[in-house]
């Protein structure tokens, strides 16, 4: 917001509001967005408690979520705050997801099931990307399979490309 407010020659609440009304640079409709950082810790931490509150995210181009979702979720809350267990982590990542959207074969390791599994140090575990660099991978992955194939193996990516979209309508009241 800063670099916004020094072009622009505005303060930087001038230069929000700007962002905010006008689209930014490029205008209205253009892909200038605002983070906003006005969540209490206290109302997330209880919110991160809750059973039914799974991993998953909204993040858009430029986010960092799009790369970081599920380490941000375990370096904050299980590793460094202690909010939640590295197994309700990982529940609420895999299992209960894959029930809430009423996908059978997926989110346990179990037989006849797809296998999607992600192997990682708990003590390298990390998001690495941000808002100025939304796009940088991870540490801490050692091995991923989608579909039972190697994505990351030996902690390096593969070219493979398993996954597949699911197009899939949840049951009606499917959700807690």
């Amino acid at each position: 917001l800063q670099d916004m407010a020094t072009e622009w020659k505005l303060d930087p609440v001038e230069a929000a509001l700007r962002i905010l009304t006008e689209g930014g640079i490029e205008g209205p409709g253009s892909s200038q967005r605002v983070a906003s950082f006005n969540m209490d810790k206290a109302d997330v931490d209880l919110f991160m408690q809750q059973p039914w509150v799974v991993t998953a995210s909204d993040g858009s181009n430029g986010h960092p979520r799009q790369y970081a979702t599920f380490p941000e979720k375990y370096a904050r809350f299980v590793r460094s705050d202690g909010v939640i267990t590295l197994q309700d982590f990982i529940h609420r990542s895999t299992g209960l997801t894959a029930t809430i959207m009423g996908l059978r074969d997926r989110g346990f390791l179990r037989a006849g099931q797809f296998a999607d599994v992600v192997a990682f140090d708990p003590r390298t575990f990390a998001p690495k990307a941000d808002y100025a660099n939304p796009r940088v991978l991870s540490t801490g992955v050692a091995y991923l399979l989608v579909d039972g194939v190697p994505a990351i193996d030996g902690g390096e990516a593969t070219d493979v490309r398993a996954g597949r979209v699911l197009r899939h309508v949840p049951p009606a009241g499917s959700c807690p």
